[in-house]
């Protein structure tokens, strides 16, 4: 989750990156402070790709429990991730003033700046869905050596280390030889 998270940053970082360097640029106003400086691009073009990043990572992570299937075997899951992947691309693309008044967004004219978001938001999916696949092959397992050894969280697991560690405990992998004191009596 952490590689996910470095890569919604680094998309974001991206688009106001991209923003700001356009030459249609308007700098934010320093002067004007909370709601009365918006709208503003630098807002419009990280809201318009964090709104496509949640609906990426709804894709990506959805292969865990308890599903433990990919997201295309869910049939109304994969029609709504159409919709808002619709909605979102409408959204930057054709917002129209009313939806750009009330969610106080930018109206970009550019339109190739508007695909550019839009391709940006594509690129992070593709990134994100390659990391995962690579998650579940196993290739990024050396990473986990960064963290180091933890304690289990699993009580047995936690009394097989303490009882293979002490000595006076009869060891856990070989059986026990049976002993004369050892009887049943069965009535």
């Amino acid at each position: 989750m952490f590689i996910h998270i470095c890569t919604i940053i680094l998309g974001q970082l991206a688009a106001l990156f991209i923003t700001t360097s356009q030459d249609w640029y308007i700098p934010l106003n320093s002067t004007v402070y909370g709601t009365e400086n918006l709208p503003n691009m630098e807002d419009t073009s990280v809201f318009s790709l964090s709104g496509f990043q949640y609906i990426i990572m709804a894709v990506v992570v959805t292969k865990g429990y308890p599903h433990k299937k990919p997201f295309y075997h869910n049939g109304v899951f994969l029609c709504l991730l159409l919709v808002l992947f619709a909605i979102m691309t409408w959204l930057v693309v054709y917002p129209g003033p009313f939806i750009c008044k009330q969610f106080k967004l930018y109206n970009f004219t550019d339109m190739d700046f508007k695909v550019l978001l839009v391709a940006v938001a594509a690129l992070n999916l593709l990134i994100c869905f390659v990391v995962e696949l690579l998650i579940d092959m196993g290739l990024l397992n050396c990473l986990r050596l960064l963290r180091g050894s933890r304690e289990s969280k699993k009580q047995y697991k936690r009394l097989d280390v303490l009882l293979s560690n002490t000595p006076s405990w009869p060891p856990l992998n070989q059986p026990l030889p049976p002993t004369n004191q050892t009887v049943i009596f069965l009535s």
